[in-house]
């Protein structure tokens, strides 16, 4: 697609490339823990001086695309700024109740409207050990919470977004590894802050249009394999754009990732 694609990954051997892949910032830099992809996000955005340009960002290793076409993709960005006048960035929303920072919490973050509630029980995982303790899924089972392994924007948000979870960062401590409920947390609590603190200036995709975020769900109820390594999502009826497979979903995704490879290689 047209629009600049960016990920973050410094084990430059394991890096997802594939046919128009994302141009990999990372590269170059170590992993020196949770600040690693912030800093790297904000020193990258600090040196682009188009502001109104359209950026992706998106995970790498855990993240699929799933072979949508732009023009699917820009329909489904404008109708999830929809109920956002003005907005011009999406943020990824997921049914993980994960590293919510105060005052919010998981009751009271905004629930997920009426018009972008799906019935994904067809697609949750039977395997009780794909919910972790610190993440309980949302009451309902919608998409609710921000997750930031996804977020497609203005240089001018995603700039101000990074640095001030960066300052932030900078300011409290942060876990290497799981956080240590609280007291640590992991980059996702500094981007959810700026989030939730901005309503109008983000929207989230409650629908899983442009992302769907896999955490809880089982990868293999949740697709149709379709040739060319496209993938086909049972619960919205339409080709994926991209799919996180965040948390335990990156165990069911597997067989994605070595299907997806054998069109790579073709």
């Amino acid at each position: 697609m047209g629009l600049q694609l960016v990920t973050v990954e410094t084990r430059v051997s394991k890096a997802k490339r594939g046919r128009g892949g994302p141009t990999n910032i990372g590269e170059g830099h170590s992993w020196e823990g949770w600040t690693t992809k912030t800093k790297i996000l904000s020193e990258w955005f600090d040196k682009h001086e188009d502001d109104g340009t359209l950026i992706i960002f998106a995970d790498n290793q855990d993240m699929f695309f799933g072979g949508c076409g732009e023009m699917q993709f820009m329909m489904d960005y404008n109708f999830a700024l929809a109920s956002k006048p003005g907005a011009r960035t999406v943020i990824g929303a997921e049914r993980g109740c994960f590293d919510v920072p105060p005052p919010w919490n998981c009751d009271n973050v905004p629930e997920t409207p009426t018009w972008a509630q799906r019935n994904w029980t067809v697609a949750a995982s039977d395997n009780p050990h794909h919910v972790i303790y610190d993440s309980p899924v949302e009451k309902h089972g919608q998409m609710r919470y921000p997750n930031s392994g996804f977020i497609i924007g203005t240089v001018a948000v995603l700039r101000d977004l990074f640095k001030t979870a960066l300052d932030d960062m900078k300011k409290e401590p942060l876990s290497q590894g799981r956080p240590a409920p609280g007291h640590a947390f992991t980059d996702q609590f500094f981007v959810t802050r700026y989030v939730l603190g901005h309503p109008d200036k983000i929207a989230f995709d409650y629908g899983s249009s442009l992302v769907t975020n896999g955490y809880s769900l089982d990868a293999r109820k949740l697709f149709d394999l379709l040739p060319m390594g496209v993938l086909r999502n049972r619960v919205t009826q339409k080709r994926q754009c991209f799919f996180h497979a965040n948390g335990p979903a990156e165990e069911t995704a597997a067989g994605i990732a070595k299907w997806q490879e054998k069109f790579e290689k073709a």
